[in-house]
């Protein structure tokens, strides 16, 4: 397991070079040091029976990220009824790990969208990420621990957020499995109690909720339509299937083929990956609605699409990005 201090979000390539101790002042320990979570894995393996060991965590779905083409970036705080209608939707800047950026959210009940213009820190057109997630203390370095059994690569790492005036306070605790650039990353993370209640604006909260939910009740809007992300699909690189197929297998996550498309099945969300040589990016999302839209309509927004309704679907589907 190796270690990152803290990872400056977003940004996928900055991601991957930071866990793999390469800029941005962090620091590595080598992957799959061999070391001592392995030694308590195997310790704790020891003093149960096979049918008595805890099961792994449950990793769910935290967040999207997507890096979209220009206009369509654009046309975002543009189509009002995002915010007006679907969902708790702004333009909003966060800083954390030294770094700041701007995106467009669209926050749902558990789940939520992270979209952006192409550069600086989010990186070129076409970049996108699953941010996995867990719900209970201590699974990250579970994770880590069962993936150093088996013998696989498994960066971990700290990130901070800022509060403003220079003060920095922990934000999750995060493993990936990429420790070089991919065009479709993920990492998995862990809210951190004190983050949580500095979010939720209450010094007492509960440090074991660190539920996506409770993280999202200050921006899920239930007068709004969208409830949760249902399934992304994303073009990939033929090379790079195979991998994050291997990523959502070690998470729970059953990976199936139908034809070319490799699909992964989460708690309440699926994930198709099309093998495509020329294109890259997200290409559509199926969001659940929380009640019934009475009639169907769609909106083009940018280079996108998003067809509402009839029903508690809502299909959004993104033009992929040429690949240089």
């Amino acid at each position: 397991m190796a270690k990152a201090e803290s990872v400056p979000l977003p940004g996928l390539v900055a991601l991957c070079l930071v866990l793999s101790g390469v800029g941005c002042g962090a620091t590595a320990e080598g992957p799959l040091d061999g070391g001592g979570a392995a030694d308590q894995a195997l310790a704790r393996d020891a003093t149960l029976a096979p049918d008595l060991a805890p099961p792994p965590p449950t990793v769910f779905l935290n967040h999207l990220y997507a890096v979209l083409d220009v206009e369509t970036a654009a046309a975002l705080p543009a189509a009002t009824w995002l915010a007006d209608t679907l969902a708790g939707a702004t333009m909003k800047t966060t800083s954390g790990g030294g770094k700041t950026w701007t995106g467009f959210y669209l926050f749902g009940r558990e789940t939520y969208l992270e979209l952006f213009t192409p550069g600086g820190v989010a990186g070129p057109a076409g970049e996108c990420a699953m941010g996995f997630g867990v719900e209970t203390p201590g699974a990250v370095d579970d994770l880590a621990s069962r993936e150093a059994d088996a013998g696989r690569d498994f960066f971990v790492g700290d990130q901070t957020y800022s509060t403003g005036g220079g003060n920095t306070i922990p934000w999750f605790h995060l493993g990936s499995h990429f420790g070089t650039p991919v065009h479709l990353t993920e990492w998995v993370m862990e809210y951190r109690p004190e983050y949580m209640a500095y979010a939720l604006g209450d010094p007492g909260h509960d440090p074991a909720d660190i539920k996506r939910r409770s993280a999202l009740s200050k921006f899920y809007r239930a007068d709004r339509l969208l409830d949760n992300v249902r399934s992304v699909t994303f073009a990939v690189a033929p090379s790079e299937v195979d991998g994050f197929a291997a990523v959502a297998t070690a998470y729970g996550w059953p990976v199936r083929k139908e034809g070319a498309t490799t699909i992964a099945e989460g708690p309440e969300v699926t994930l198709r990956l099309l093998p495509d040589a020329s294109h890259r990016g997200l290409t559509e999302l199926t969001l659940r609605l929380a009640r019934a839209a009475p009639t169907r309509m769609e909106l083009p927004i940018g280079h996108s699409t998003l067809i509402v309704g009839a029903g508690t679907d809502a299909v959004w589907r993104f033009t992929p990005i040429d690949v240089p």
